[in-house]
């Protein structure tokens, strides 16, 4: 599905995604900076901001064992 935000066209394709690949399309550029440096997110904060984000997008469920949505 193709979703348009602040001018920027997001596409999230049904199934399982990656939180990774998840973080990649609707994060900042300084949380996908921090993602990246840590591997996760460092702060219940930023996840909680990153899922909020989430599903004004779509419906999810989130498996944090894995990291993955579907």
């Amino acid at each position: 599905m193709v979703y348009e935000t602040k001018g920027k066209k997001i596409t999230i394709n049904r199934g399982i995604n990656t939180e990774l690949s998840l973080v990649e399309k609707l994060c900042t550029d300084k949380q996908k900076e921090s993602y990246q440096e840590a591997g996760r997110f460092t702060s219940g904060t930023n996840k909680k901001s990153f899922l909020t984000a989430l599903s004004q997008y779509c419906e999810f469920e989130y498996n944090a064992e894995t990291k993955n949505t579907k």
